[in-house]
């Protein structure tokens, strides 16, 4: 044992017991109370509830938009009846192109009827 420790011998025998008892009088200071504990956690609980009633009133809301989209969704007309439609539309177009090429050919004959009865070349 060194001789210095010889002399501060009873020094430091009294001495660590006072600073170990101090260091644990500081960090139990430094720790929370349990009532400390119990206040942070009820606050937190009803922080936790709060959130939670309002992440439930967004999902109630979001569930009817989705089910009202859905709703109105079912009315729309799908791809098919869009291609139906087109194809109806193309025939319908075919058939004024018909129907027009044949109301020109009378209208040319309805003129010829006409000049001939005007000039009075009528047999």
């Amino acid at each position: 044992m060194p001789e210095w420790l010889k002399e501060w011998w009873p020094a430091l025998a009294l001495a660590v017991p006072m600073v170990y008892g101090w260091l644990l009088w500081a960090a139990k200071k430094g720790l929370a109370s349990q009532d400390d504990v119990r206040a942070e956690a009820a606050a937190r609980a009803k922080d936790i509830k709060r959130l939670e009633d309002d992440v439930g009133g967004k999902i109630g809301e979001i569930d009817r938009r989705t089910l009202r989209i859905e709703a109105d969704l079912e009315h729309l007309p799908t791809a098919k009846d869009m291609a139906d439609l087109r194809q109806e539309v193309a025939r319908i177009a075919g058939s004024m192109e018909g129907s027009q090429r044949e109301l020109t050919s009378i209208s040319r004959a309805l003129t010829r009827v006409e000049d001939r009865l005007i000039k009075g070349d009528a047999a």
